[in-house]
Protein backbone atom coordinates (compact mmCIF):
# COMPACT_ATOMS: atom_id res chain seq x y z
CA UNK A 1 0.00 0.00 0.00
CA UNK A 2 1.36 3.41 -0.75
CA UNK A 3 1.45 6.77 1.04
CA UNK A 4 -1.54 7.99 -0.66
CA UNK A 5 -3.37 4.69 0.02
CA UNK A 6 -2.53 5.01 3.69
CA UNK A 7 -3.06 8.45 4.21
CA UNK A 8 -6.68 8.14 3.20
CA UNK A 9 -6.99 4.46 5.06
CA UNK A 10 -6.56 6.66 8.20
CA UNK A 11 -8.92 9.54 7.09
CA UNK A 12 -11.80 6.49 6.81
CA UNK A 13 -10.71 5.18 10.18
CA UNK A 14 -10.89 9.02 12.08
CA UNK A 15 -14.17 9.65 10.53
CA UNK A 16 -15.54 6.06 11.78
CA UNK A 17 -14.49 6.70 15.34
CA UNK A 18 -15.71 10.85 14.99
CA UNK A 19 -19.23 8.73 13.75
CA UNK A 20 -19.35 7.05 16.76
CA UNK A 21 -18.43 9.74 19.56
CA UNK A 22 -21.04 11.89 17.44
CA UNK A 23 -23.55 9.20 17.88
CA UNK A 24 -22.85 9.00 21.49
CA UNK A 25 -23.32 12.60 22.29
CA UNK A 26 -26.02 12.36 20.23
CA UNK A 27 -27.15 9.96 23.03
CA UNK A 28 -26.64 11.26 25.74
CA UNK A 29 -28.79 13.97 24.83
CA UNK A 30 -31.43 11.97 24.01
CA UNK A 31 -31.30 10.88 27.33
CA UNK A 32 -30.89 13.82 29.11
CA UNK A 33 -34.04 15.15 27.27
CA UNK A 34 -36.42 12.68 27.78
CA UNK A 35 -35.17 12.79 31.65
CA UNK A 36 -36.23 16.01 31.39
CA UNK A 37 -39.56 15.88 29.97
CA UNK A 38 -40.51 12.83 32.80
CA UNK A 39 -39.08 15.32 35.68
CA UNK A 40 -41.76 18.33 34.36
CA UNK A 41 -44.11 16.23 34.14
CA UNK A 42 -44.30 14.90 37.47
CA UNK A 43 -45.94 17.15 39.84
CA UNK A 44 -44.17 15.61 43.22
CA UNK A 45 -40.81 15.82 41.87
CA UNK A 46 -41.85 20.03 40.79
CA UNK A 47 -42.47 20.51 44.41
CA UNK A 48 -40.00 18.97 46.95
CA UNK A 49 -37.80 20.92 48.33
CA UNK A 50 -34.34 19.19 46.87
CA UNK A 51 -35.58 19.61 43.73
CA UNK A 52 -33.29 22.43 42.35
CA UNK A 53 -30.32 20.46 43.97
CA UNK A 54 -30.95 17.12 42.04
CA UNK A 55 -31.97 18.84 39.05
CA UNK A 56 -28.78 21.46 38.96
CA UNK A 57 -26.28 18.70 40.05
CA UNK A 58 -27.47 16.41 36.70
CA UNK A 59 -27.69 19.28 34.58
CA UNK A 60 -24.47 20.12 35.39
CA UNK A 61 -22.83 16.72 35.14
CA UNK A 62 -24.33 16.94 31.61
CA UNK A 63 -23.42 19.88 30.84
CA UNK A 64 -19.36 19.74 31.71
CA UNK A 65 -19.90 16.40 29.85
CA UNK A 66 -21.03 17.57 26.96
CA UNK A 67 -18.18 20.49 26.58
CA UNK A 68 -15.81 18.19 27.09
CA UNK A 69 -17.04 15.92 24.28
CA UNK A 70 -17.58 18.87 21.84
CA UNK A 71 -14.12 20.51 23.05
CA UNK A 72 -13.00 16.82 21.71
CA UNK A 73 -14.16 17.69 18.21
CA UNK A 74 -12.52 21.22 17.89
CA UNK A 75 -8.80 20.07 19.39
CA UNK A 76 -6.22 20.93 16.66
CA UNK A 77 -3.40 19.03 18.32
CA UNK A 78 -0.94 16.89 16.48
CA UNK A 79 -1.97 13.96 18.82
CA UNK A 80 -5.64 14.38 18.67
CA UNK A 81 -8.26 12.49 16.95
CA UNK A 82 -10.67 15.07 16.09
CA UNK A 83 -13.16 16.84 13.71
CA UNK A 84 -10.90 19.76 13.26
CA UNK A 85 -7.84 17.60 13.00
CA UNK A 86 -9.28 15.49 9.99
CA UNK A 87 -10.67 18.61 7.97
CA UNK A 88 -7.13 20.08 8.60
CA UNK A 89 -5.06 17.25 7.37
CA UNK A 90 -7.45 17.07 4.39
CA UNK A 91 -7.35 20.31 3.19
CA UNK A 92 -3.39 19.98 3.57
CA UNK A 93 -3.12 16.95 1.71
CA UNK A 94 -6.21 17.13 -0.60
CA UNK A 95 -4.35 15.71 -3.55
CA UNK A 96 -4.57 12.58 -1.73
CA UNK A 97 -8.24 12.10 -2.30
CA UNK A 98 -8.88 11.58 -6.14
CA UNK A 99 -11.82 9.57 -8.01
CA UNK A 100 -9.92 6.61 -8.08
CA UNK A 101 -9.24 6.90 -4.35
CA UNK A 102 -12.79 7.11 -3.57
CA UNK A 103 -13.67 3.78 -6.07
CA UNK A 104 -11.64 2.00 -3.61
CA UNK A 105 -13.25 2.99 -0.83
CA UNK A 106 -16.36 2.05 -2.23
CA UNK A 107 -15.38 -0.80 -3.88
CA UNK A 108 -16.75 0.64 -6.79
CA UNK A 109 -14.21 -0.16 -9.77
CA UNK A 110 -16.82 0.84 -12.20
CA UNK A 111 -17.11 3.93 -10.83
CA UNK A 112 -20.50 3.96 -11.16
CA UNK A 113 -21.84 5.78 -7.60
CA UNK A 114 -18.32 8.10 -7.33
CA UNK A 115 -18.33 9.62 -10.46
CA UNK A 116 -21.41 11.18 -9.65
CA UNK A 117 -20.42 11.79 -5.95
CA UNK A 118 -16.76 13.37 -6.55
CA UNK A 119 -17.41 16.20 -9.03
CA UNK A 120 -19.63 17.98 -5.58
CA UNK A 121 -16.06 17.98 -3.58
CA UNK A 122 -13.65 18.03 -6.49
CA UNK A 123 -11.21 21.08 -7.45
CA UNK A 124 -12.20 22.83 -10.41
CA UNK A 125 -9.45 20.42 -12.60
CA UNK A 126 -11.60 17.48 -11.69
CA UNK A 127 -8.38 15.79 -9.96
CA UNK A 128 -8.80 15.68 -6.92
CA UNK A 129 -10.68 17.43 -3.44
CA UNK A 130 -10.92 20.88 -3.36
CA UNK A 131 -9.12 21.97 -0.49
CA UNK A 132 -11.30 25.11 0.15
CA UNK A 133 -14.38 22.37 1.14
CA UNK A 134 -12.65 21.41 4.01
CA UNK A 135 -11.52 24.69 5.12
CA UNK A 136 -14.60 26.24 4.72
CA UNK A 137 -15.93 23.46 7.15
CA UNK A 138 -12.86 24.58 9.44
CA UNK A 139 -13.83 27.92 9.21
CA UNK A 140 -17.12 27.35 10.06
CA UNK A 141 -16.63 25.06 12.84
CA UNK A 142 -13.76 27.40 14.68
CA UNK A 143 -16.25 30.36 14.68
CA UNK A 144 -18.77 27.86 15.85
CA UNK A 145 -17.11 26.24 18.82
CA UNK A 146 -13.96 29.82 19.36
CA UNK A 147 -16.12 30.53 22.73
CA UNK A 148 -16.64 27.16 24.31
CA UNK A 149 -12.34 25.97 23.76
CA UNK A 150 -11.98 29.07 25.80
CA UNK A 151 -14.11 28.30 28.44
CA UNK A 152 -12.88 24.56 28.63
CA UNK A 153 -9.63 25.73 28.51
CA UNK A 154 -9.33 28.10 31.12
CA UNK A 155 -12.32 26.95 33.27
CA UNK A 156 -12.41 22.54 33.42
CA UNK A 157 -8.91 21.72 31.82
CA UNK A 158 -7.36 23.56 34.85
CA UNK A 159 -7.97 27.10 36.27
CA UNK A 160 -6.75 29.27 34.75
CA UNK A 161 -4.92 32.86 36.11
CA UNK A 162 -6.72 34.76 33.16
CA UNK A 163 -10.36 35.63 33.30
CA UNK A 164 -12.22 33.30 32.93
CA UNK A 165 -14.76 32.46 30.30
CA UNK A 166 -18.54 32.86 30.92
CA UNK A 167 -20.14 29.01 30.40
CA UNK A 168 -22.00 28.13 27.19
CA UNK A 169 -25.36 28.07 27.53
CA UNK A 170 -27.75 24.69 26.81
CA UNK A 171 -28.78 26.24 23.63
CA UNK A 172 -24.94 27.02 22.77
CA UNK A 173 -23.84 23.22 23.23
CA UNK A 174 -26.42 21.99 21.74
CA UNK A 175 -25.52 24.35 18.21
CA UNK A 176 -22.34 23.27 18.33
CA UNK A 177 -23.37 19.72 18.94
CA UNK A 178 -25.60 20.17 15.64
CA UNK A 179 -22.92 22.04 13.81
CA UNK A 180 -20.46 18.86 13.85
CA UNK A 181 -23.29 16.59 12.81
CA UNK A 182 -23.62 18.75 10.03
CA UNK A 183 -19.86 19.29 9.17
CA UNK A 184 -19.04 15.35 9.86
CA UNK A 185 -22.07 13.79 7.49
CA UNK A 186 -20.82 14.97 4.25
CA UNK A 187 -17.30 13.43 5.22
CA UNK A 188 -18.92 9.99 6.71
CA UNK A 189 -20.09 9.63 2.98
CA UNK A 190 -17.03 10.68 1.20
CA UNK A 191 -15.04 8.21 3.66
CA UNK A 192 -16.94 5.70 3.49
CA UNK A 193 -19.33 5.71 0.47
CA UNK A 194 -22.40 5.30 3.15
CA UNK A 195 -25.05 7.84 3.93
CA UNK A 196 -24.98 8.26 8.15
CA UNK A 197 -28.03 9.27 10.77
CA UNK A 198 -26.53 10.42 14.04
CA UNK A 199 -30.36 9.36 15.59
CA UNK A 200 -29.34 7.03 18.61
CA UNK A 201 -31.46 3.79 18.37
CA UNK A 202 -32.74 2.26 21.63
CA UNK A 203 -32.09 -1.23 21.84
CA UNK A 204 -34.38 -0.67 24.88
CA UNK A 205 -37.28 1.57 26.65
CA UNK A 206 -34.73 2.56 29.81
CA UNK A 207 -37.24 4.77 30.47
CA UNK A 208 -39.40 2.50 31.65
CA UNK A 209 -37.53 2.42 34.83
CA UNK A 210 -39.40 5.87 36.38
CA UNK A 211 -43.02 4.27 35.57
CA UNK A 212 -43.17 2.71 39.10
CA UNK A 213 -41.83 4.08 42.58
CA UNK A 214 -38.10 2.58 43.36
CA UNK A 215 -35.44 3.39 46.01
CA UNK A 216 -32.03 3.60 45.37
Amino acid sequence: MDSEDARVDEWRRVILVIRDDLTFVNHRRSVMRRMTEVWNENERLLSHAGRGVVLDTMREYFGVWLAMALRREIDGGSDSVSLRRLLEEMERHAPSLTEAQLRRLWDDPSGRFTSRTFPNYADPSGTHLDPAVPRAHVEQLVATSDALRLFVNRNLAHRSRRENVPPPTFDELHVLADTCETIAKPYVMLLTGAAYSFSPVEQFEWIDIFDFPWRV
